[in-house]
């Protein structure tokens, strides 16, 4: 099967005046920009247009956070309670996840750790320095340690992780010391 495609996209027949065809040729003439596609070569190319529009969704903006003290103090506390006595690759990956998520949802980065059930309540106890390490480097020198841009990370010593295991969306990217993380699939 063959599917004949007008090269130059899509075109609007609305505007145009109906012309008349008089011969085979004039309608190869009126029409010489089509050109023949197998199913295949169709499929083929969505693919391709489906694989540009996949690497977009989390195409990182050329943009360093400026956090407020404020801000910067809730991310390191939120990061504490969540892993900071980890190693230190697994505190940098949680801020990474934060990072990632802010920059995806167009949130600021308090603004995500502020959305209920999401992550643990800020910490009571104060900000080790490997913490406050891990928050400074990825979001004042956009410095990861996971290639993968993840986004969501649950403890299995505290959780099944049910939600994470089981979601279409996600993919396992890693594990760092105590927590497991994930990516959107396709991205």
């Amino acid at each position: 099967m063959t599917v004949a495609v007008v090269a130059l996209g899509i075109h609007s027949f609305a505007e145009e005046e109906a012309t008349p065809i008089s011969s085979e040729e004039s309608l190869q003439e009126q029409y010489s920009d089509v050109q023949e596609y197998s199913t295949e070569e169709i499929k083929q190319e969505v693919n391709e247009v489906e694989e540009v529009e996949e690497e977009k969704v989390l195409e990182h903006i050329e943009t360093t956070f400026s956090l407020s003290d404020e801000e910067r103090y809730i991310v390191e506390q939120v990061v504490m309670q969540e892993c900071g006595h980890e190693p230190y690759e697994g505190i940098v990956a949680v801020a990474q996840c934060i990072y990632n998520t802010a920059i995806y949802k167009e949130m600021s980065p308090a603004g995500v750790v502020s959305v209920p059930g999401q992550y643990a309540s800020p910490s009571k106890e104060a900000a080790n320095e490997n913490v406050k390490k891990a928050v400074s480097q990825v979001f004042d020198s956009e410095e990861f340690c996971v290639e993968e841009p993840i986004m969501f990370f649950y403890a299995p010593k505290y959780s099944a992780g049910t939600w994470h295991e089981s979601s279409p969306n996600l993919e396992y990217a890693c594990t760092i010391g105590g927590h497991k993380f994930f990516k959107l699939k396709g991205a």
